[in-house]
C-alpha cells in the first residue's frame, strides 16, 4: 500500500509534533520540508531523511507531496493555505485556521472549488476523555446543558514573545485567546454547540506586547446555556486548562487530561491508561504529540473516503469566529450578537421582515461607505424583487452615501415584454432605487436587443472590472438571478446568458404579485451566471417571506448542488444571509 507523502512549511517548535505523528503513523511519509532558516531545514531534513528547500512554493509545487501541513506564524495560515490549495493539496493548517472569519471563509471556499480537503489542527479533540465527554453530552446523560466554564491560566515568560519578532502581534500571532486559548474554545464549541451572542474582555497585564495576555468573555449559546471563557499568559507559574460543564442532572469537571470531578446519572466515570503527557502550561514544547497522530489518521481517513474530517475548516471558522467577536465586544464594551455560520454562509435569523430588511440595509450602506474610503468607485450588481424593498428603502434613506461614485449593474430582465412595462426589473429599479439616488453609472440590461448581441455587450461591461457587492436574493425554487435548477451551472463559462424559465420561477412571479396569471410571466429571460454573482467580493442575500422557507432549509441544510442552486453560497468567501422568522422558521 502507497504511503500519503507529506510536506511541512515551517521547522519551528511546533512543527516537531508533526514529525513525530507523521514518524508514528504507517500509511504516512515525510517527504519534503521547507523553511526560510537554511541551517535549521537542512538539519531537519537530514534527521528525518526528506528533502528540504528555503522557498516552500518548491514544496508546493512538488509531485512528491500530497498533503500539506503549514506551521508557520498564525498570520501567514491563510495566504500560504491559499497557494497549498491552489497547487491541488490537501491541506493542514497549525491552530488557528486564519486571523480572521473572512480569511477562514476564503480558504474554505478554495477548498470546496479544488476539491481538496482542509483541516486545522485541533488534537484535543482526539484526547480519550473529551471524546467520552462529548458521548454523554449527545446522549444527554446530563439533561439540558446549563453552563460551560473554560479557564486557560498559562504562562508564558517575555522571553518567549522575544523569541521571533511576530510573537504577541496582532496581526501574525493574537494573543492568549486566539493562540493559547483557541484549543479550549474549540473544545467549548464542540461540547456547547454554536454561540448566539458574546461579550469580551481584554488586557495586557504583564507582557510588552501589543496582544492580549488576557482574554475574558461570557457567551450565550443557541441551545440557551451559558459560557464563561478566561485565557492568560501571565498566571504564574501556569496551571492547566480546565472546563466545566453543568447540566440539569450532573456535572463534569476537566483538568488537563484527567477528569476531577464525574457526577453523571447512569453512566460510570471513564478509565483509560493515561499515557499520553499534559504540557503547555508554561512550555509550549511540552505538549505530547498522540492525538497530533490521531488527527492525521483521520485527516487520512477522509480523504480516502471523501468524508469531511472531524475538525474540518468549518469547524476551525467557528473557534476564529469567536475569538474575533471576543476582540470586537471588547474593542466596542458591547454584547455582540453572531451570525450562525453554515459552511462558509453567515446566516442572521430576525424575528420579522421590517427588522430584517433595515439591518440587511446598514450592512450594505457601511460597505459602501467602508469601500469609498478605500478606492475612487465601487462596482454593485443588484436584485430586482419584492423580496428587496425594505434593503432599497434603507439604501434610499441614508444620505450619507456618495452614490456618485457608484456603477450599478442589475442581474436579470425578462425577454419580451414592452419597454415601459412595470414587471421589467429595469423598471423596479429605476422606481425603486436609481432615480431617487442618481449613481454615477447605470447598465441596465436591454432584452429588446438581439438577446446575443445584448449578452456580449453587458458582459463586457461586467468584465472591465471587478464587481465590488451584490445584493441578491433565493427564489421558492432555490434559483440566484434567473439560474433555476435546470440551467444552473456553479463553473458556468459565460457571464450572461439566455435562459428558459421552469415552472416554479414563472409560478412565484405570479405569487409575488408581479403578473396577475401564469401565462403572462415569459418564457425566457437574459440573467448573469453564477460565476459572476459569485465573482463579488461581498454577497448580501436577503430572502424574507413564507414562501421561500423551503428554499432556506435547502440553502442551509442540502447537498451543495445545482438541484438548489442557492447551495453554493455556502462557499462564497464572505456572503451574509438575512431571513426573517418567516423564511427561516423555528
Amino acid at each position: 500500500m502507497s504511503k500519503w507523502k507529506f510536506g511541512i512549511i515551517g521547522c519551528g517548535s511546533v512543527a516537531d509534533f508533526h514529525f513525530e505523528a507523521i514518524r508514528e503513523t504507517d500509511d504516512a511519509v515525510l517527504s519534503y520540508v521547507s523553511s526560510r532558516n537554511e541551517a535549521k531545514v537542512k538539519a531537519v531534513a537530514e534527521r528525518e531523511g526528506c528533502a528540504w528547500t528555503t522557498n516552500y512554493r518548491e514544496l508546493i509545487e512538488s509531485p512528491d507531496v500530497d498533503i500539506v501541513c503549514v506551521t508557520t506564524s498564525s498570520g501567514s495560515h491563510a495566504s500560504i493555505g491559499m497557494e497549498v490549495i491552489a497547487a491541488g493539496k490537501h491541506l493542514v493548517v497549525e491552530k488557528p485556521l486564519a486571523m480572521s472569519v473572512k480569511e477562514a471563509a476564503g480558504l474554505i471556499a478554495a477548498a470546496y472549488n479544488q476539491g481538496v480537503t482542509l483541516s486545522v489542527i485541533s488534537q484535543r479533540r482526539f484526547e480519550v476523555q473529551h471524546q467520552a465527554v462529548k458521548r454523554v453530552l449527545d446522549d444527554g446523560a446530563i439533561g439540558r446543558l446549563l453552563l460551560v466554564e473554560v479557564s486557560l491560566p498559562f504562562y508564558r515568560t517575555q522571553d518567549y514573545y522575544d523569541t521571533a519578532d511576530w510573537r504577541g502581534t496582532i496581526a501574525e500571532d493574537g494573543g492568549a485567546l486566539m493562540n493559547q486559548g483557541i484549543h479550549s474554545i474549540d473544545l467549548m464549541l464542540w461540547m456547547g454547540g454554536e454561540v448566539r451572542t458574546v461579550f469580551g474582555k481584554t488586557a495586557t497585564q504583564t507582557h510588552h506586547i501589543e496582544a492580549e495576555d488576557l482574554g475574558l468573555a461570557i457567551v450565550q449559546f443557541h441551545n440557551g446555556a451559558f459560557g464563561t471563557i478566561m485565557a492568560s499568559t501571565s498566571i504564574q507559574p501556569g496551571f492547566p486548562a480546565c472546563i466545566n460543564l453543568y447540566g440539569e442532572k450532573g456535572t463534569i469537571k476537566l483538568e488537563g487530561n484527567s477528569i476531577v470531578h464525574w457526577s453523571v446519572p447512569g453512566v460510570a466515570e471513564p478509565k483509560w491508561n493515561q499515557q499520553a503527557r499534559y504540557g503547555g502550561v508554561n512550555d509550549p514544547r511540552s505538549i505530547a504529540a498522540d492525538f497530533h497522530q490521531s488527527q492525521f489518521l483521520d485527516i487520512i481517513s477522509s480523504i480516502e473516503t471523501g468524508a469531511k474530517p472531524l475538525i474540518s475548516g468549518e469547524e476551525g471558522m467557528r473557534a476564529v469566529q469567536l475569538v474575533e467577536s471576543i476582540y470586537e465586544s471588547a474593542a466596542r464594551n458591547t454584547q455582540l450578537n453572531l451570525p450562525r455560520l453554515v459552511d462558509a454562509l453567515k446566516v442572521n435569523v430576525y424575528d420579522n421582515r421590517q427588522e430584517m430588511g433595515m439591518a440587511a440595509g446598514a450592512d450594505v450602506a457601511a460597505a459602501i461607505k467602508r469601500l469609498l474610503q478605500e478606492k475612487e468607485t465601487i462596482r454593485m450588481i443588484f436584485a430586482a424583487a419584492p423580496s428587496q424593498n425594505e434593503l432599497l428603502a434603507y439604501l434610499r434613506s441614508d444620505k450619507d452615501i456618495d452614490w456618485s461614485r457608484v456603477t450599478a449593474f442589475h442581474m436579470d430582465e425578462y425577454n419580451g415584454l414592452p419597454q415601459d412595462a412595470p414587471q421589467r426589473f429595469s423598471n423596479f429599479l429605476r422606481s425603486g432605487l436609481f432615480d431617487q439616488v442618481k449613481p454615477g453609472t447605470v447598465h441596465l440590461i436591454d432584452s429588446s436587443n438581439d438577446s446575443d448581441a445584448e449578452c456580449k455587450r453587458y458582459s463586457e461591461l461586467l468584465n472591465e472590472a471587478p464587481i465590488d457587492i451584490v445584493c441578491l436574493g433565493i427564489g421558492e425554487n432555490g434559483h440566484l438571478a434567473f439560474n433555476d435548477p435546470p440551467v444552473a451551472d456553479f463553473r458556468d463559462p459565460l457571464a450572461v446568458k439566455v435562459v428558459e424559465l421552469d415552472e416554479a420561477c414563472r409560478q412565484q412571479q405570479v405569487n409575488d404579485g408581479c403578473f396577475p396569471a401564469f401565462g403572462d410571466v415569459p418564457t425566457h429571460a437574459i440573467t448573469l451566471t453564477i460565476p459572476t454573482l459569485l465573482g463579488a467580493s461581498q454577497l448580501f442575500c436577503v430572502v424574507p417571506g413564507p414562501t421561500k422557507r423551503q428554499a432556506v432549509q435547502r440553502t442551509l441544510n442540502g447537498p451543495i448542488a445545482t438541484e438548489c442552486p442557492s447551495t453554493i453560497l455556502r462557499q462564497h468567501s464572505n456572503c451574509t444571509l438575512y431571513v426573517d422568522r418567516d423564511s427561516y422558521g423555528d
